[in-house]
């Protein structure tokens, strides 16, 4: 479980700092590597490095070295914040306010 929600979280991390620096999305960066790999078998680290290649940024590389070696699901809560992500106290609904930059980025991400 830690591994799937931990590369859920990395993934997530990448394609909101895509945004922020205007290099694209994850999902533009994945499409433009199939692309060019669709025959060629690689390693999740060759990918990082593929994908950062891709979008001349180094955020592959670096959040998967971090996120690879947690023994642990990495902190999220900052995340939700900056995109202004809520759940109500009973947990069972959850409110996407619109009142910060961050939340064109939530909804681009969304609406994708």
């Amino acid at each position: 479980m830690r591994v799937h929600w931990s590369s859920v979280l990395c993934w997530l991390l990448v394609d909101i700092t895509l945004r922020k620096q205007g290099k694209g999305s994850l999902d533009h960066a994945l499409k433009q590597i199939t692309v060019c790999s669709e025959t060629a078998l690689m390693s999740a680290g060759s990918i990082a490095h593929k994908l950062d290649k891709t979008t001349k940024a180094n955020i592959f590389s670096s959040l998967f070295n971090i996120y690879s070696k947690s023994h642990q699901i990495p902190g999220y809560n900052s995340i939700l914040m900056d995109l202004r992500i809520s759940r109500t106290t009973n947990q069972e609904k959850v409110f996407l306010n619109d009142g910060t930059p961050l939340a064109s980025i939530r909804r681009s991400i969304f609406n994708n």
